[in-house]
């Protein structure tokens, strides 16, 4: 059986053309390996990823008495790097925005902006809480109700008045 060994090391460098990092050992005089390949746990079809900073502190482990096949397997948690997860959620924080999962089966995504390039279908209620802007057409095959008015370049319907800049008509004939 293969010897395996491990150390704690902090991020130096990353290849992502690659998927290595060098890493520092400070148990170790500071000795920088290079090379070392960053695990994921998909890495065939389907793909996750997730390419560490430099100055994370990380965990690796080393097969046989060589340092060449090392293996980052992941970050961890302390005093400096606090998680700030609840028991009951699957959470991905990434430079300010964030998916988080609740076994309540509720999901939050928090972002500048959430770009969907695919068709969406929404199947339950929908509440916006602030304003939506929409750049190409609107097919509403239901009703629709504007608690509060409803306006468009032209017409503007508040209160119970409308206001309507022109109207144009063409005269029907008689058959």
């Amino acid at each position: 059986m293969t010897k395996l060994e491990g150390a704690v090391g902090i991020i130096q460098s990353v290849n992502t053309a690659d998927y290595t990092a060098s890493v520092k050992f400070p148990e170790y005089n500071n000795q920088i390996l290079d090379g070392l390949q960053i695990l994921s746990p998909i890495t065939f079809g389907n793909k996750i990823t997730s390419i560490p900073k430099v100055n994370t502190p990380v965990f690796c482990i080393f097969l046989g008495d060589k340092t060449e096949k090392g293996y980052i397997i992941g970050s961890y948690f302390s005093d400096e790097n606090v998680s700030n997860s609840q028991e009951d959620e699957y959470k991905i924080d990434f430079q300010g925005s964030s998916l988080t999962i609740k076994e309540d089966g509720n999901i939050e995504l928090k972002g500048t902006l959430t770009k969907i390039d695919s068709e969406v279908i929404i199947t339950g209620d929908t509440t916006i809480e602030k304003n939506m802007t929409v750049t190409q057409n609107v097919t509403i095959s239901g009703g629709m109700s504007a608690k509060k008015g409803f306006e468009t370049e032209k017409a503007t319907l508040k209160n119970g008045k409308l206001d309507v800049q022109s109207i144009e008509y063409k005269e029907m004939s008689k058959k």
